[in-house]
């Protein structure tokens, strides 16, 4: 073998730069790409949730849901809880083991499965929302299922607040 320095054929030269910055330019395109698909909206987070029953019981939560499966992107399941407070002093924990998001929809479907800590009023229901575009928000929910007094409910993010003392730039 000889040593021969390595060298392109001329055409390949004369474009390499632009070879080479496409390949840059699509490198930068695929991993803005990718983190835009990281940063997909999906349900996982902490809810402020407002309903109210058809008995006319006005209820407050919080709703937390995680990934079920830390390894699915983007997670179509999920699993947490809810920590409600009825108008009527009714209150506990009901936890969700099995929640789907559909990304089409936007439509989160769940169904709680046991009580904590829990009035024996409450009761575990099944429930379905949709969630706004930005995230920001799930809507037009309802609730319902055997033994459950059907109510609607709505939630949001909660707000960031932002700590005391002089705003960083």
């Amino acid at each position: 073998m000889t040593n021969q320095r390595f060298s392109l054929p001329a055409p390949a030269q004369r474009v390499g730069g632009i070879q080479i910055g496409f390949a840059l330019s699509l490198a930068a395109f695929l991993a803005a790409s990718q983190t835009a698909a990281l940063a997909e909206p999906n349900p996982s987070g902490t809810w402020n949730v407002r309903g109210r029953d058809e008995a006319g019981i006005d209820w407050v939560a919080k709703l937390v849901l995680l990934p079920a499966d830390p390894n699915e992107y983007p997670p179509t399941k999920f699993r947490g809880h809810f920590d409600w407070w009825g108008s009527n002093r009714v209150s506990g924990r009901e936890t969700i083991p099995g929640a789907v998001y559909d990304y089409k929809t936007r439509v989160l479907t769940m169904s709680g499965a046991e009580l904590e800590n829990a009035d024996p009023a409450l009761t575990t229901a099944q429930y379905r929302i949709e969630m706004t575009k930005d995230a920001s928000r799930l809507e037009n929910g309802i609730w319902g299922g055997p033994g459950v007094v059907p109510g609607t409910w709505q939630a949001r993010r909660p707000a960031e607040v932002e700590p005391p003392g002089p705003r960083r730039r």
